[in-house]
């Protein structure tokens, strides 16, 4: 029972890793804004000082999803699947030090497919969950 509540919220997450994807480019348009403002100001911008509230709430729903996103992930780490959820949060861990590393064209690149393969990967799970009813573990293993 439990197990279906875990994977209906991953359903959630889903669908937000979704909308996250399809806003992406905005939102590093967005984060590129806010660092050549603090560049030139040498402050964190307020509420009043983006470009419109659109971008000031699409900056600020990004955080809370990213946040939710990583709870999820995190309790992951205590079901059975837990090699798949402990991989992909250190992929993501290396994949941020990536990108913090490289210039905005590239971290749009990166993240962008990172996004997709989020939600490729949530989408398996939860559908593995109610669906196929698989071992992913040992499928994994017979393709590597």
């Amino acid at each position: 029972m439990l197990g279906h509540i875990f994977y209906f919220i991953g359903l959630f997450i889903f669908f937000l890793t979704l909308t996250k994807t399809f806003n992406y480019f905005r939102f590093i348009d967005t984060k590129e804004w806010i660092v050549k403002f603090k560049k030139v100001t040498g402050k964190e911008p307020l509420k009043t000082d983006f470009r419109d509230i659109e971008d000031h709430k699409l900056f600020v729903s990004y955080g809370c999803l990213s946040i939710i996103e990583g709870i999820w992930f995190m309790t992951g780490l205590v079901t059975n699947n837990w090699i798949i959820f402990g991989s992909f949060v250190i992929l993501s861990m290396l994949i941020k030090q990536i990108s913090d590393k490289s210039s905005f064209n590239t971290q749009k690149v990166i993240g962008l497919i990172f996004n997709w393969f989020k939600a490729t990967l949530i989408a398996i799970l939860v559908l593995n969950h109610f669906h196929f009813h698989q071992d992913l573990i040992t499928l994994l293993f017979r393709f590597i």
